[in-house]
């Protein structure tokens, strides 16, 4: 095999191992000589005469990444913070000049690491609190999204935008988050914080959901929870669950009052009127279908006293 060949035959896999690199990942369009890489940031590396130098690299807390020490070459700590892609690729293609003939090698962004004045921070009673990478059109939702959604007894009604320069922005987010009204999911800014309070004990009530439902226990829901919040925070009903005959069962001046709420109508016809409001201490009961007499339930087991006891025991 004659010296030529093997020239040509090197170069042409040197031009596909580019081809291949450079179709195998989704990195950001920016200005090579302009942008600045910074920390956290997320390179793509591409060396055809060495594939194994090649690969997605992260810029550390000292602003440097390291390629790996292949077959005795070490080309050692490449210091990115504050320099343009531009520059690197010439710093990687002059210590390549040191062990090989070709030193092409080409560098891409790959990801933005979080950068101070180009986040939205998000912060309160969501399940993932933290900094977020701002881009353009990033909403309110966006925000709780990336955050891992709102906790149980996040206040949606009272969110708050902090901007910088500006009065706080209170937002009420419960028609955003049901999706019926996206009027409030404004576009945030660079700089912003979401801060989602938590409910106030005034600003909840503890039930009670017993009967033929999945999970029957205590619960604490929001002021002006409905029946069918009660539903759901017990995981529905089960077996032959009797929910056109439910019953609400309430203390008034001292006194176990049933009141009758007709779920089946509920999510049959979409009779609103029997989701009934929900108070603090109620107890939601769904019978069997084969019927269920709730007056002897009241009587023997759920008396005012042993309500009250139920609810202190379980909160």
């Amino acid at each position: 095999m004659n010296k030529a060949f093997l020239k040509i035959f090197s170069a042409t896999l040197v031009f596909l191992s580019a081809f291949v690199m450079i179709h195998t990942d989704n990195s950001l369009c920016v200005d090579k000589s302009n942008f600045k890489l910074d920390t956290g940031d997320e390179i793509m590396v591409r060396i055809p005469v060495e594939p194994k130098f090649s690969g997605k690299y992260v810029i550390d807390e000292q602003g440097q990444f390291f390629l790996p020490l292949i077959e005795g070459i070490e080309l050692g700590a490449f210091v990115a913070k504050g320099k343009t892609i531009s520059e690197i690729e010439k710093i990687l293609s002059d210590r390549l000049s040191e062990y090989f003939i070709q030193t092409e090698a080409t560098v891409s962004l790959v990801s933005m690491g979080i950068r101070p004045g180009r986040s939205v921070s998000v912060i309160g009673e969501v399940f993932r609190p933290d900094n977020f990478n701002f881009y353009d059109g990033f909403t309110l939702v966006d925000a709780i999204i990336k955050s891992a959604n709102v906790k149980p007894n996040a206040d949606i009604s009272n969110i708050v935008v902090q901007r910088r320069g500006s009065p706080p922005i209170n937002i009420d987010a419960r028609n955003i988050l049901n999706g019926t009204d996206m009027t409030n999911n404004i576009l945030l800014k660079a700089g912003d914080y979401v801060i989602v309070p938590g409910m106030t004990s005034h600003m909840q009530i503890k039930i009670v959901v017993l009967g033929m439902v999945s999970d029957p226990g205590s619960y604490t829901l929001p002021e002006g929870s409905q029946v069918i919040d009660a539903i759901s925070a017990a995981q529905g009903t089960i077996g032959r669950a009797g929910i056109g005959k439910s019953y609400i069962i309430r203390s008034v001046n001292g006194r176990p009052t049933v009141i009758h709420t007709d779920l089946k109508a509920l999510i049959q016809r979409a009779d609103l009127k029997e989701n009934v409001e929900l108070m603090d201490g109620d107890i939601v009961f769904v019978p069997e279908s084969s019927g269920y007499d709730i007056m002897n339930k009241v009587s023997d087991i759920l008396n005012l006293n042993l309500l009250k006891n139920i609810i202190k025991d379980d909160f």
